[in-house]
This record gives structure tokens, sequence and C-alpha cells, in this order.
């Protein structure tokens, strides 16, 4: 990696519930050392500014593209790496948008608390939007979306493949039932 200039972006691993963070270059110091500023950080932390020798630098991965707009399918992502694919969650997360595509994989990020996307409005929304669409309208990652989409592969012969599973995967206590009840 060349030498750090002001303004570069790169993944700052962390010691606290954020695990990575992006963090941009603030100054490079007379001794060596990179100024960085952190994005996130647990409020118990009395900066967002740190510095750490160049030689640790050098060891940081670049942020490539727009990380800050990461968009609906990570797969599009310059970077699709582990600390890229955690901040474009986060960073969702934070607008209350808990379905992120990773193709045709769906991500649910579960936010412990009610959030729109999963309201009745919502729901209703979604379904007028694909009735009047079918498959010609792309709708964002949504729960409902998946099971709209293996219904539809079930009740049209002419894709070829009437077999349908849906997989829902997840931690104990994470939504799994729930989310089952309201899309199935």
């Amino acid at each position: 990696m060349p030498g750090p200039t002001a303004g570069q972006q790169v993944w700052l691993p962390v010691k606290d519930e954020d695990v990575t963070v992006l963090a941009t270059v603030t100054d490079v110091l007379p001794s060596g050392a990179v100024m960085l500023h952190r994005l996130h950080a647990p409020a118990r932390l009395p900066t967002l500014d740190v510095d750490i020798p160049i030689a640790e630098f050098n060891k940081l991965s670049l942020a490539l593209g727009d990380v800050m707009n990461p968009g609906e399918d990570l797969v599009v992502l310059e970077d699709v790496s582990e600390a890229t694919i955690l901040h474009s969650l986060r960073l969702r997360l934070q607008k209350d948008l808990i379905f992120t595509g990773i193709g045709p994989v769906l991500v649910v990020v579960n936010p412990y608390r009610p959030v729109q996307c999963c309201s009745p409005e919502a729901l209703r929304d979604l379904t007028e939007r694909y009735d009047r669409s079918g498959f010609t309208e792309k709708l964002t990652p949504h729960v409902h979306t998946i099971v709209a989409n293996a219904y539809a592969g079930l009740v049209n012969t002419k894709r070829g493949c009437p077999a349908q599973s849906v997989l829902v995967s997840g931690e104990s206590g994470a939504g799994k039932t729930e989310t089952a009840k309201l899309g199935m």
C-alpha cells in the first residue's frame, strides 16, 4: 500500500463490538504515526481519533468503492470483504433497512425492535407492487419477496423448476419463527 494520505479510508480493527470500522486518515505526524478518525464507536469511548504506527497502518486494508452507500445487493460491492459487508449491514440497520440481498440470498439483521419495513402498511405496499408487476419490477430485499418468488416458482411451470425451498437459519431467539409466520 502506498503511504497514507489525508482523506484515505481504511478498515481499522477495533477491540469493541464493532470489530472493524471505517477510518479516515486525518494526518501523518512527523514521528511517522498516522492519525485516523474512526466511524462508529461505543458511547463510552472519549474520542474517535486514534494514532497508529506507519507499520501497522501499512497492514490495513483500503476501503474501496462507495462504502457509505452500499445498496440493496452486497454482490455489487467493489470490495466484498468481511469488513465491507459488516459495515454495509451496520449502515442499513441504522436506516431500519434490516433486509439485504447477497445475490439470491436474503440476509436479515434482527433490530430487536419494531421497524417500519415489517409493518402491515409495508406488507400491503410490497404486495400491491408485486401484484401490479409480477416479476417485471425489481422488488427490494424482503422476506415477503422471497416467499412470493418461491410461490411463483411453484405455480409457474414455465420456469421448469416447480420444486421450491426456503432455508431460514439464525441463532436461537433471532426471530425465525415470527419471520416465518409473517412471510408464509
